[in-house]
């Protein structure tokens, strides 16, 4: 099903025929350790032809089997097809992409936290206001990287992601809200929450 074509048609065909010329050399030469013993198994990614020209991504597992006296005999091997895996890899890749790029040229200041309230990007602008770099910000609690107090009462403020996550809606804050960034400078925010 894979290749395209039946079985009678395949015994006897040499592996490279159904592998994409430009694959083959990697493929060949993990192959060639695997005949001479020096590795007993392999895991290949590779493009595989299929009848007509067509093209399927695969993963193909190998062993080394040996006859009585402990010679190479066979090759013995499992082919997966991975075409659709690797096409949601790429399609997730380039969202994410997209969505970096749009994050990043907004004029707001974005952070974006996991269910737990832990940051996990920042944007340029928040980057500016907070005074943390988003990889210096991943994975610390928001209250650490976005701390907010009261400006009148001087009392902190709880995390807008607690809010959010609480109550699984949009969130505002509090008018008269300051944002303490890293090197102590107070600004006053207005911002909103919501979950995604």
């Amino acid at each position: 099903e894979m290749t395209g074509y039946r079985l009678d048609e395949i015994r006897g065909r040499a592996l490279h025929e159904f592998t994409h010329p430009e694959d083959y050399d990697d493929e060949k030469a993990i192959m060639e350790q695997l005949v001479a013993g020096s590795i007993n198994r392999c895991q290949i990614v590779k493009r595989q032809v299929r009848r007509g020209g067509g093209l399927i991504w695969v993963r193909q597992s190998a062993s080394l089997l040996h006859d009585r006296d402990g010679r190479p005999e066979f090759i013995s091997g499992v082919i997966e097809n991975i075409t659709e895996r690797r096409k949601a890899k790429e399609d997730l890749a380039r969202e994410k992409e997209r969505l970096s790029v749009t994050l990043s040229s907004i004029g707001d200041g974005v952070i974006t936290t996991d269910v737990r309230g832990r940051v996990v990007m920042l944007n340029r602008v928040a980057e500016n206001l907070t005074g943390w770099k988003s990889a210096e910000a991943a994975d610390r609690p928001l209250g650490e990287v976005f701390p907010i107090i009261n400006e009148e009462t001087r009392e902190n403020l709880a995390s807008p992601a607690e809010k959010v996550i609480a109550g699984g809606s949009v969130t505002t804050l509090e008018s008269r809200t300051l944002l303490v960034s890293r090197d102590g400078t107070e600004r006053v925010i207005a911002d909103s929450g919501a979950p995604i």
